[in-house]
């Protein structure tokens, strides 16, 4: 057992409430404070009558740019998510439940959150926002959208061995091809859950992400090099 490896702190969901908790000054963390709560009364001013943020708010897969698709429950997503994590010294209990109510209502009877090119990605960060919330069904929620992300992930369901380079990844969805990009926002997504490192679902995602650097000690790739850079 390596003794260098340095395993990541279990998630802190809440803002610091003062300014002893993080690594800056009285001053710098009220200005902090302050743009973060003039930021969450913004977002009560932006969100619409039924919950959501930026109803009409479309994007596209990078590889299916033809096809655009609704994002507005990820952005609702992203607004809930810093309503929760400021909760102790910025609460805004009614537009956090609205938000709540509207991430709920779009989840699919598939545990995603969009069952469209895009339910890595939304549903990602769908369950970031609910682990932030912290209350057993917000955990239950996530636990359930975690597990739909690893059956989303490319592996021996695919059809596809370890030793392919797609092995481990997560794309836009079951059908896309695997990026950096939503690999990334899948392992955020588990560990906000608290997904153990152990789990066989991160392990396969760090062997893809391993594939991507451009690092030819660890990376037995023609093209990897030693500025330790990744690729997309």
């Amino acid at each position: 057992i390596r003794e260098d490896i340095v395993l990541p702190l279990p998630p802190d969901h809440r803002v610091a409430r003062v300014a002893g908790q993080v690594p800056m000054d009285a001053a710098a963390f009220d200005a902090a404070r302050s743009g973060i709560e003039r930021g969450l009364r913004a977002l009560t001013e932006l969100q619409d009558g039924d919950g959501r943020f930026s109803a009409a708010a479309t994007a596209a897969a990078s590889d299916r740019p033809e096809r655009q698709v609704p994002v507005s429950v990820a952005i609702t997503a992203l607004a809930y998510r810093g309503f929760m994590q400021s909760a102790d010294h910025a609460p805004h209990p009614e537009a956090a439940a609205r938000a709540r109510a509207a991430l709920l209502a779009a989840r699919s009877p598939d545990g995603t959150f969009s069952g469209g090119p895009l339910a890595n990605y939304v549903t990602a960060v769908v369950a970031s926002a609910l682990s932030a919330a912290g209350d057993p069904e917000a955990r239950r929620l996530a636990g359930e959208a975690v597990a739909t992300l690893a059956a989303l992930q490319w592996d021996e369901g695919e059809g596809i061995t370890p030793r392919a380079d797609w092995y481990g990844g997560a794309g836009y969805g079951s059908s896309g091809r695997p990026d950096l990009s939503n690999t990334q926002l899948m392992l955020e997504a588990l560990y906000d859950a608290g997904v153990s490192p152990d789990e066989p679902a991160v392990q396969r995602a760090l062997a893809f992400v391993t594939r991507t650097q451009n690092l030819s000690a660890t990376n037995p790739a023609d093209w990897a090099g030693d500025d330790g850079g990744f690729a997309y």
